[in-house]
This record gives C-alpha cells, structure tokens and sequence, in this order.
C-alpha cells in the first residue's frame, strides 16, 4: 500500500520494501577487484570478505554509468545496481576487461530481494536475525530453510538490510519470516513512499541523477570518491 502510514512507517520506524527490481551481478575471479576499483571512483582494494562499500562507476569523461555496492563474499563479489543500469554495467565493465582473470554473471534474474529499511531496522534485523552490521558489510543467514545473503546497503540515506535468496524463495519468505504477524507488524512501503523517501533524503536514482548527463559532484555522491586511491577511469575530470 502507499498511504501515508506506509510512508510514516518508512521514513520514521521501519518497512519492507520489494527490491526485487534491482540489479544483482556476480564476479569471480583474482582480479575482480582490482578491476572494478580501476573503473570507479571509491578505494575497494582493502575491502576484506563480510565488508563492502558504494563506488561510482564512470565514463572517461568522468560521468555517471550507474552506483554500485560492491560487497566482498568469500568467493566472489556480489555487486548491486539499478534494474535499468545492471546491462551497461556489465557491457561498461566488459569493455575494460582485457587479460584479467575476471567472470561475470547476471543473477538478477534468478534471484529476488527483500529490504528491511527505516531507522529501526537495525533493531529488527537483529531480533529477527542476531544481525549487526555496519553500512555495506554483508553476511550469510538462514531464515528456517531459506539461506540468504543479506547486505546493508543503506539505499535510501536510512538504515536498509537487503535480503537477497533464490527466487523460487521468496514466496516462502515473505509469507513464513516477513508478515506481519511473524515481523514486528512490518508493513509493506510501496513505490510512491519509496519516492517520497529518496526525494525528501536527496538520493539520486538512475534516469535521474544517476545518468551521463552528470558527474558525481552534480549528483551529490562525493562521497563515493577517493582522492587517495590512485588513478581510475574518469579520474583525471572528476
């Protein structure tokens, strides 16, 4: 629903949020890191497995392709982006790629997520799963039967835990560990409150702010850039 409660509920306590309508993209390989912070604006090199952080993929002109969350798994990256963007993500990234031992998949597709978003949840992540994470940082959790990884990501400037299973789960999911009833009185944010949200807390979103047209200082997203990390595509304009 969209009421104004929904939206109350977001942007004061906490909601659940389909995110299914994300891009999920999977890399693999003993260079897919180095080559993904050669392509984008934040310091990735020293994450360790469980931690993660946002980075903003950019044109040598130094303009926006799309933000990632790039989160360090044990044997892969698992890199988050916006539905419309996942394909020029994958097609940018293919680009650059040259004799590095890198592979990517597209699993958004086979997969579906759940956020728990709003300034209560981290309360309820870890009544629910004993979960404490800084923002980024990710973990493997089972709900019952249904192994997730679930990923801070933080998307809308609040506190937001992304709930990532296989899609045959995510029925299972919502119905067995998310309702209501099982979920603190969780109620369920739809786009409208979602929009609300990220326009009152100035994120940009792809299509938006989050195209070519700008550059991350005209999209408020300096803080996804080092200025200490070395040379990376787009660097010299930005």
């Amino acid at each position: 629903s969209d009421t104004e409660a929904t939206y109350l509920a977001l942007r004061d306590d906490v909601a659940l949020i389909d995110r299914t309508r994300a891009g999920r993209l999977e890399y693999s390989g003993t260079d897919a890191l180095d080559l993904i912070s050669r392509l984008s604006t934040n310091e990735l090199l020293s994450l360790e497995i469980g931690h993660g952080a946002a980075t903003v993929l950019t044109t040598p002109k130094g303009r926006i392709v799309d933000v990632l969350i790039v989160s360090r798994l044990v044997n892969s990256l698992l890199v988050l982006t916006s539905w419309e963007g996942r394909q020029k993500v994958l097609e940018h990234i293919d680009f650059f790629t040259f004799g590095e031992d890198v592979a990517a998949s597209d699993i958004t597709c086979h997969t579906g997520s759940y956020a728990i978003a709003g300034p209560n949840a981290p309360d309820l992540m870890l009544s629910m799963a004993g979960l404490k994470l800084e923002r980024y940082a990710n973990a493997a959790v089972s709900f019952g039967s249904i192994d997730a990884s679930v990923v801070r990501t933080d998307f809308l400037g609040l506190p937001a835990y992304d709930l990532i299973v296989h899609a045959n789960s995510m029925p299972s999911l919502r119905e067995e560990h998310l309702s209501p009833a099982n979920a603190s009185d969780l109620v369920v944010a739809g786009p409208d409150a979602v929009e609300t949200v990220r326009v009152e807390r100035g994120v940009p979103a792809y299509g938006a702010e989050l195209s070519e047209s700008y550059n991350p200082l005209e999209a408020n997203l300096m803080s996804l850039v080092s200025f200490t990390k070395g040379c990376y595509v787009g660097q010299e304009v930005i």
